[in-house]
Parts: structure tokens; sequence; C-alpha cells
């Protein structure tokens, strides 16, 4: 994968625990999104 230019020039390690962050909030958002669905469903 290459980054764009423009992209700012940090430590791999902390773009490496920003990038497992983003994904953990994206599997919560995605648990929550269905949980919200299933409920929305039976009412």
């Amino acid at each position: 994968m290459r980054l764009p230019c423009t992209f700012p020039l940090v430590p791999k390690t902390k773009l490496y625990k920003f990038l497992a962050t983003a994904q953990e909030d994206e599997v919560k958002a995605e648990k929550n999104l269905r949980a919200w669905c299933q409920q929305t469903c039976k009412n």
C-alpha cells in the first residue's frame, strides 16, 4: 500500500497504533449498528 505524499511523517509505531484503534472503533460501530438494526426490526 502506497501512502499519498501529503501523508504526515509520523513514527510507524504511532501510525500502527492509530490504525489498530481505528479498526477497533470500526468493529464497535458495526456491532452497535447490528444491535440497533435488530432492535429496530423487532419494533
